[in-house]
């Protein structure tokens, strides 16, 4: 009987041995794996880390772009704002050019039209005067025929 206890302590060792030893490799084993786990989870995190990086980034240069944009936009905008109002100042200059130019005309033709009209008047009275003057040529013209139609010479 105490060989047979002899012998089962020493089975009841020897499982404890291979449990231990069974146990300790469990361990390492599951240590091992959380390690993988915790390297995969560190490199995935990582990963996030890269990629939230690239998209701050790119998110930046959007923002920059965007805003160059509104810059670019608002200055092309003012631009052609002036322009507009150097074109609409130029023109407006032009026009009072125009209008001043169309006034002297005007005047001159008001004084080209008096010029005409006083030439029309004077035209006139020298036709009236030289009317009268034809006619008078005419009576005595008239008087001188009829005076050599009246005229006998007697013969001797």
């Amino acid at each position: 009987s105490n060989a047979r206890l002899q012998t089962e302590a020493e089975s009841a060792k020897r499982d404890l041995l291979r449990l231990r030893e069974e146990y300790s490799k469990y361990l390492v084993k599951s240590h091992e794996a959380k390690l993988a786990q915790a390297q995969q989870a560190s490199e995935a995190m990582n990963d996030l880390e890269r990629k939230n990086n690239r998209l701050q980034a790119d998110l930046a240069a959007t923002r920059r772009a965007f805003a160059d944009y509104l810059t670019k936009s608002h200055e092309a905008k003012l631009e052609v704002m002036e322009t507009s109002k150097a074109t609409v100042d130029a023109l407006r200059t032009e026009l009072d050019e125009k209008n001043k130019l169309l006034d002297q005309l005007q005047a001159d033709f008001a004084e080209l039209k008096g010029s005409f009209g006083q030439y029309v008047e004077e035209t006139d009275s020298l036709v009236e005067s030289q009317g009268n003057d034809l006619r008078n040529a005419r009576k005595a013209l008239a008087d001188i025929a009829t005076a050599v139609s009246s005229f006998k010479p007697e013969k001797k």
